[in-house]
Order: C-alpha cells, then structure tokens, then sequence
C-alpha cells in the first residue's frame, strides 16, 4: 500500500511566503498603462513587503516624467497576493495597491483614498490613472538607491551639500544648462537662481542621486541673486511646474529689489493658466500657485532648522543691486558669489568656508583685455585667485565659466592656480561638492 505524505497547512503557508518573496522582490514595470505607468522597487521579508513606486517613462510614443521614489507601507504577502499603500507626492491622496504575482506578471487593483476636501491631480497619483493594470518585471532584484555623488564629484560631509543643476551662461551650450545651484541641506534644497529648464534639471539630479529635496514637489524655496535674464528665464518654470504635479504649497523666493515686479508680470503672464488648472477639472491645489516674494537687504534672509542663509552684496556692471549668498549648518558652510566683478564682500563671507563657488572667465593672452563690461560685471581667473587667497576656501568650485579667447578648462584651471595653492576645482553640471 503506498503511503501519502500531506504536509501541515503552516508548512504550506510558510512555502507559499517563500515562493512569493523569491517571486516579488525585484523592479516591475506597469505595461497596460497609457500614461504615466508606474515602476515599483519591491523587496520580500518573510510576510512583509518594502520597496518604492514613482511613475512616469515611456509607453507607446508617450514619454512622462512625473515623480521621484515614494516610499511604500503597510506591506503585507499573502501567499500569491499581496498588498501595499504609498502616498502622492503632496500627501494628498493615500493609494492602495493589490497584487496577484503569476510567474513573471502581476495583475494589480489599484484604489485611492482623498486626504482632504479636493487636492486636485497632486502628481497623477489621482484618480485619473488606471484602476487595474499589469506588470512585467525588469530586474530580477530591486534597483539599489544612489546615495552617493555622481562618479568624479567630490563626497560632502557636514549634511550641507551644493549641487549643480546648471553652471552656464548666456552662450548656449547643450551641456552646461543655465545657471543654478542647489544647496541641499537634510531633506530641503535651497536654490540659488533659476536657469532655463530648471525643474527638469532638478528632475535628472534626482535620477542620478535619489536625494528626494530635488523632487520637483519639494521644490519650494528659490534665492535670486540678481535679475539678468539667464538667472530668472526658469522662474516661471519654478513657479508653475511644481504646482502642477503636486507641491503642497507656495514657492518662498528672496532677491534684490525688482524681484516682486517680476513676479507680478509672471503671475499675470499665466493668469489664464493658472484660471484653468484650479477652476476646470484638474482642481489644481490654489497654494501650490501661491509665490510669496522677500526682496531682501544684506545679513540673515532665511534661516530654519536646516540651515542658515545670509545675503551680502557684490558688483555687477550697472545692477542697482545684485547679492551673494552663504548658506551655513554647525558643520559645514557654503559661499555662492553669484554674478560679480571682483569685490571684498565675497572673501569676507566666506572667510575659511567649507565651499566658495565663484563665476570666473579666463584671462586672455598678454596684450589683450576684455571688454568693459566683462570687467565691470565678472571676474577674470587672476582676480579670482587674489579673492581666494583672502577668502581661504576649503574648496574653490568655478562655475558660471566664460571661456573668453578660446580657452578650456584645463587652461582656466591652470590661471587661476598660477597664484592660488589651495583646492580647486571646475564645475560641471550635476556636480556634487
């Protein structure tokens, strides 16, 4: 007589857990979703399910970009199924998502929770994408998070950290985007000037780095250190993308005089934008539209639990007035010069910080000057070394580089260290220091 073994239904439960767990825990791509398909990082532990969701990328011939890493919760396996919720980006929805893994597909339920009366699209999170889809997976195990700086920059330290989302100038160069600089302090970025494209250079920083104060919601705070076309053409960008796709609340901006004017010319430029998105169907968040302006005067202009921030005048050509910024935290202190022709005020707030980021051109061959106006409103590689000498950086970064008479920055470099000793370096966009 042949003997039949059963197995206990703990013992079954507990294989079922680890066939599943084996089976998840790597990255899955949304395929039936026509826009915006979601991508989820999941990784098994026993019963308990962790991992992350963002939506956007390509399906079809539609390309979106929407979110960073959300974090899941409420992870639970059961068997072949299992569950999760994550929160939009604006915390405005709470969405529930329900899984069957069939091999390598999942088959997904998909519901959402309003957190509030109305918070609008807050990201696509909303009830506008699809309610039961499909995905396939992509990787095998889950795609680790960057936490670290981009290969060739160089580690921060101190929490406090400056990240170059753009170090160009008026001359169009596909690989130097306008310029812009986020210092990065704990989980908020505090941007200095708004360049051509900004959000979405902020968007590709996160891509490349997870630091989740790069997120297009998160971005809330922006210091202008003048008003020249190059530094405020992403502004608007600033202002309106953002709000869009779900910041919770308004853009804080602090600059020299003129910058509410400015503002107010924006804010009516797109009036009938803004009219649209808040009182048509997408019922857009009326706070995340919301621009509240500090045209500001030379000390502290900013200060949170973050980070400190001071402002402080420099020279450019004929601007009434045009400032620099030094963002510091008990550790660690970063000195942006902004656009200025060579001025004491830079070296003084500096004064041994950590980073002194300063715009330069190169000097140009014996015999030859620049121009007027390029010595009114920046500073050459030799005036640049004499600064540094009296600032006494940690780490000199160039940015903002005007490459007068043909040179690179292999020659730049070399100028400026003809008369400075210290560190120093030439940033490019993406760069961490």
């Amino acid at each position: 007589m042949r003997s039949v073994f059963t197995l206990p239904a703990c013992c079954v439960a507990a294989l079922l857990i680890a066939h599943a767990q084996q089976g998840l825990t790597g990255t899955w791509r949304a395929v039936d979703v026509a826009f915006a398909p979601w991508t989820f990082n999941l990784a098994a532990d026993g019963g308990k399910l962790t991992g992350t969701v963002s939506q956007g990328g390509q399906s079809g011939d539609i390309v979106t970009g929407l979110t960073g890493l959300t974090e899941i919760y409420d992870g639970a396996i059961d068997g072949n199924s299992f569950s999760f919720k994550c929160d939009s980006p604006g915390r405005g929805r709470t969405i529930t998502f329900k899984g069957v893994l069939d091999g390598d597909v999942i088959t997904f339920d998909r519901s959402v929770r309003l957190n509030g009366d109305d918070p609008g699209m807050d990201g696509i999170y909303g009830a506008s994408g699809a309610t039961h889809f499909t995905a396939r997976r992509v990787a095998a195990s889950p795609v680790p998070p960057i936490t670290g700086p981009p290969a060739g920059s160089a580690a921060p330290t101190g929490g406090l950290r400056a990240v170059f989302l753009g170090t160009g100038t008026p001359i169009i160069d596909p690989d130097r985007s306008g310029p812009a600089v986020a210092i990065v302090a704990g989980p908020q970025a505090y941007v200095v000037d708004a360049g051509p494209g900004i959000v979405r250079r902020a968007r590709a920083a996160f891509d490349r780095t997870q630091m989740s104060a790069l997120r297009a919601v998160s971005l809330k705070y922006l210091f202008l250190t003048h008003l020249h076309s190059d530094h405020t053409l992403g502004y608007p960008d600033l202002i309106f993308s953002p709000a869009v796709v779900g910041r919770p609340g308004p853009l804080e901006v602090f600059g020299p005089k003129g910058t509410k004017d400015m503002t107010d010319h924006l804010m009516a430029a797109w009036k009938k934008d803004m009219d649209v998105r808040l009182n048509g169907l997408e019922h857009g968040n009326a706070n995340a539209y919301k621009v509240n302006v500090n045209e500001i005067k030379p000390g502290v202009v900013y200060q949170d639990a973050n980070v400190t921030v001071k402002a402080f005048l420099v020279k450019h050509a004929t601007w009434d007035e045009a400032f620099g910024y030094r963002f510091e935290t008990p550790a660690r202190s970063i000195v942006v010069s902004g656009d200025t022709s060579p001025a004491r005020s830079v070296a003084d707030a500096c004064n041994g910080c950590d980073v002194l980021v300063h715009e330069v051109y190169c000097d140009l061959p014996a015999g030859r000057a620049a121009g007027a106006y390029y010595q009114a409103a920046h500073t050459s590689a030799s005036e640049l070394a004499q600064i540094a000498q009296q600032a006494k950086p940690k780490l000199l970064v160039l940015y903002h580089q005007l490459y007068l008479g043909g040179c690179n920055d292999d020659t730049l470099l070399q100028q400026v260290e003809k008369a400075y000793r210290g560190a120093v370096v030439s940033a490019k966009d993406f760069d961490i220091y």
